[in-house]
């Protein structure tokens, strides 16, 4: 299945007519990088130099959405989560993972981001910015020793959509602009909790990997398996900046530790400024993307 980086913008509010469970790519091996063969499981070595402190405010706003999409033929499918960030020019962009999508056999004539919990349309999307992605791409590479490692680049499983909509201020998460954290930086991601008024709990991780192909995260909470699947979308927010320095696309159980696996903010950021066209999405969505 090949799944894409987009970006969508323009169109009518649609109402969810239905929901169908929806399939989860993730990260089943708990990092970016498969170690390799024979060499024990371990965890980073501690940074050096000086880390940034954690300084920023937590987010307390709506900045938590639930993407849905409606195929051609009136099914609707509704997984992962999303949320607001704004372009350099000013412009909404709504920003998610294609991770939780399966659109193999499926042609969407339009996309929606909805709140949650509530379901109450907030923005709708009827074409793309921008050419479609590869999705998660597999990579052998040689490390300083000569031992071959898999990689697995997170930088093409983008969902971008820019809208007209103005979203208010404290519903934005602005994209971190440094091209590469450091090991041991703290961070928040929002995972899905429909108890809560805002419809999301944040948790806090450190970055253990900050290669350029995708960031891995430990979590400091234990999860069970649904839950590190279900933030595939969700921002993760620095403690230092206040800003997302990627999002959710895959998870995983690492060493008996939760694991993310983030898109960098540095590639949304470089899709979000150079994307030209907007197709529709019914046009580039179906057997794979075409």
């Amino acid at each position: 299945m090949r799944k894409g980086l987009l970006c969508v913008c323009g169109g009518s509010m649609f109402s969810v007519l239905g929901a169908a469970l929806v399939s989860v790519a993730w990260l089943g091996c708990g990092g970016v990088y498969d170690r390799p063969k024979g060499e024990a499981a371990r965890e980073a070595p501690s940074p050096r130099g000086t880390l940034l402190r954690p300084s920023a405010q937590p987010p307390a706003g709506p900045i938590l959405y639930q993407p849905v999409f409606q195929s051609a033929d009136g099914e609707t499918v509704y997984g992962g989560a999303g949320f607001f960030t704004r372009s350099d020019t000013g412009r909404t962009v709504g920003v998610t993972s294609t991770e939780f999508l399966e659109m193999k056999d499926r042609v969407f004539a339009r996309a929606g981001w909805f709140t949650s919990p509530g379901l109450q349309p907030v923005a709708s999307f009827e074409t793309i910015w921008g050419k479609p992605g590869p999705g998660v791409m597999f990579k052998e590479s040689a490390d300083a020793r000569g031992r071959r490692r898999s990689i697995q680049d997170y930088r093409g499983v983008c969902l971008l959509m820019p809208s007209d909509r103005r979203v208010a201020d404290n519903a934005i998460v602005e994209l971190d602009q440094r091209e590469r954290l450091e090991v041991g930086e703290r961070v928040w991601f929002a995972k899905k909790d429909k108890s809560r008024s805002m419809g999301y709990e944040l948790l806090e991780g450190t970055i253990t990997d900050t290669a350029p192909e995708g960031y891995r995260v430990k979590l400091d909470a234990k999860l069970d398996t649904e839950s590190i699947i279900d933030p595939v979308g969700a921002p993760v927010v620095s403690q230092s900046t206040g800003k997302a320095v990627g999002i959710v696309s895959g998870g995983g159980m690492f060493m008996g530790s939760a694991r993310l696996a983030s898109t960098p903010a540095v590639s949304i950021r470089s899709a979000i400024s150079s994307t030209t066209g907007t197709p529709r999405l019914r046009d580039v969505s179906g057997t794979g993307w075409k």
